[in-house]
C-alpha cells in the first residue's frame, strides 16, 4: 500500500481505504489516519468510517479530535461513528455539539442519540426541538418519537376520552 497511498489519482487511493476498511481491526492499524486528511471527500469520508468501524483507542481518540474540524461534514461524521462504536465518554463528547453551528452536524447528532438514547440524550432532543433550523427541529421531532415512543402515540391520538 506505501505506493498507492500517494498516488495522485484519488479512485487509487480510494480503492486502498476500502480494501482497508476490509481488514481485520489489528492489520489496519495506522492505516486510517493516513487519509483523514486527505484533499479528496470520498477518500476521506471513508477513512473517517473506517476509523468507526476498526474500534479501537487510539480511533476513538482521532475521531474525538475530528469534532473540532473545520468541516462540518467531517464534525457530523465523527458524532456518529463515536456515538455508535464508541464508549459513554464519547457519546458525552459528541453530545455537545448540539450547539454546532452546522445544522447537518446537529442532525447528526439527533440520528445518533435515537438510536444510542444514551443517559442525556432527551435533554439535548427538547433543547434542539425550538432550534432555528427547520430540518433540525424536524430531526429533534423523529428523535423525541423514538426516545420516548409513549409520548409519541399520545401526541398522534389526542387527549384521553376519560
Amino acid at each position: 500500500y506505501a505506493i498507492a497511498i500517494k498516488d495522485k489519482s484519488s479512485r487509487v487511493r480510494l480503492a486502498v481505504v476500502k480494501n482497508i476498511t476490509r481488514m481485520k481491526e489489528g492489520e489496519s492499524k495506522g492505516f486510517f489516519e493516513l487519509f483523514v486528511n486527505d484533499p479528496d471527500e470520498k477518500v476521506k469520508t471513508m477513512a473517517i468510517k473506517g476509523l468507526g468501524s476498526h474500534v479501537s483507542d487510539e480511533h476513538r481518540d482521532i475521531l474525538e479530535g475530528l469534532l473540532k474540524d473545520p468541516d462540518a461534514r467531517v464534525r457530523a461524521l465523527a458524532v456518529t461513528y463515536l456515538g455508535i462504536y464508541y464508549n459513554k465518554e464519547s457519546v458525552k463528547k459528541a453530545m455537545a455539539l448540539w450547539s454546532d453551528e452546522s445544522a447537518n452536524v446537529r442532525v447528526s447528532l439527533l440520528e445518533m442519540l435515537s438510536i444510542v438514547q444514551p443517559v442525556g440524550a432527551l435533554t439535548v432532543v427538547k433543547n434542539l426541538l425550538s432550534d432555528k433550523d427547520e430540518d433540525v427541529k424536524k430531526a429533534a421531532q423523529k428523535a423525541l418519537g423514538k426516545i420516548m415512543p409513549a409520548r409519541k402515540k399520545e401526541g398522534s391520538h389526542g387527549k384521553s376520552n376519560k
